[in-house]
């Protein structure tokens, strides 16, 4: 019996609808714009705002700012490959459960506990020989942790230069923490909906694990194996088999949904040069299992 099919042109289609790139799915909010792509990548400071801003009717950076510093509804969160990322509170719990009180910044929290300004020594007698800071190293493994994360910005919108506070007194109760298993379930199921269809190497190289960890959450969430251009065979959620109208627009940049092939953008709010296409709008969160 053959698969269902889903060809190039429809995966297409279906990101852009998804991730908000053409005008009758454009968003009204910061925090749907990060639910339609699990959450936005946040390590340079102005991405987060170019991606919002290019996902939404109306933006004014007063609106991004509102719901990550007052609402905190959205949070942003250290993941994998140390990419900072903002996510609505959901998807939050989500990711941190993967990895298994006060507002201070790094140079507060080196006064105050002296061995955060250690440093390992490593490679010794080696022509890469050198030392590590012990500060940054702890505070990362704190934040992927879900113990602390970066609270209000010292800097504006284009400079990052965060203080840290604890996750529970940020968030006004304590993130609701799964078991690893579970977390990695349901980042698939997220991104399956609205990344998919992929392959299960799209979803290991995406989310951060190894192939059984994958195939097993994939047969937990029943998803529905589908034949995509190329040979190759993908997953979609049981209810997600429907076409989509294919839009005129194609403003996604970065990878195209299979194997990289490049898509092309319109000049509405970015202009794409020679193959190269801006990162704030091209959404591929990330995690460690």
């Amino acid at each position: 019996m053959s698969l269902p099919a889903i060809s190039d042109e429809q995966s297409r289609a279906r990101m852009l609808r998804q991730h908000r790139l053409i005008a009758e799915t454009r968003a009204d909010t910061p925090e749907a714009v990060a639910g339609s792509v699990i959450g936005l990548h946040a390590t340079t400071a102005s991405t987060v705002y170019l991606s919002t801003w290019a996902r939404m009717h109306t933006f004014d950076v007063t609106d991004l700012e509102r719901v990550l510093y007052t609402d905190r509804t959205l949070v942003r969160q250290l993941a994998m490959r140390r990419a900072l990322v903002v996510f609505p509170r959901p998807a939050l719990a989500d990711a941190v459960s993967v990895v298994g009180t006060r507002v201070a910044s790094t140079t507060e929290l080196r006064k105050e506990l002296p061995a955060l300004d250690g440093v390992i020594p490593h490679g010794e007698g080696k022509a890469w020989s050198g030392v590590a800071s012990m500060g940054p190293r702890v505070l990362s493994h704190m934040s992927a942790a879900g113990e602390i994360m970066s609270g209000p910005n010292d800097g504006n919108w284009l400079r990052s230069k965060p203080r840290w506070t604890s996750m529970s007194d940020w968030l006004g109760q304590p993130l609701p923490i799964a078991d690893p298993e579970t977390g990695y379930r349901e980042l698939i199921r997220r991104w399956l909906r609205q990344f998919g269809p992929g392959t299960e190497t799209d979803i290991v190289w995406r989310l951060g694990s190894i192939k059984g960890a994958a195939g097993k959450a994939i047969a937990q969430l029943d998803a529905i194996e589908v034949a995509l251009g190329g040979g190759l065979v993908g997953y979609v959620m049981p209810d997600d088999l429907e076409p989509v109208e294919s839009p005129s627009e194609t403003r996604l940049s970065g990878t195209d949904p299979q194997d990289a092939r490049r898509l092309t953008l319109d000049t509405g709010k970015f202009q794409a040069s020679e193959g190269k296409y801006p990162s704030a709008i091209s959404q591929m969160p990330v995690f460690r299992a």
